[in-house]
């Protein structure tokens, strides 16, 4: 009887250990979910940034060509009236 009082303790201590080791284990998984979360939500804010960036690179871009079609169109037009003026 007392052996199998023994075995009973030991075999319950072995179970209570795998359940630390299982919850720890867990804690560890957790945190490193929420680590890479943290990450993918860094990236995904550097990403956003960068597209804004683009956007705005592009709207500038068309501005200047746009200015630049502008003082072309002038520069004929002054060249025009000069012409005239002669």
């Amino acid at each position: 009887m007392k052996l199998d009082a023994q075995h009973a303790k030991k075999a319950l201590e072995e179970v209570e250990l795998e359940k630390q080791n299982r919850q720890a284990a867990e804690a560890v998984a957790a945190q490193q979910v929420q680590r890479r979360q943290q990450i993918l939500i860094g990236l995904l804010a550097e990403a956003a940034s960068l597209h804004m960036q683009v956007i705005d690179k592009a709207k500038l871009e068309q501005e200047v060509a746009t200015l630049q079609v502008s003082k072309e169109a002038l520069k004929a037009s002054l060249q025009a009236k000069v012409e005239e003026c002669d």
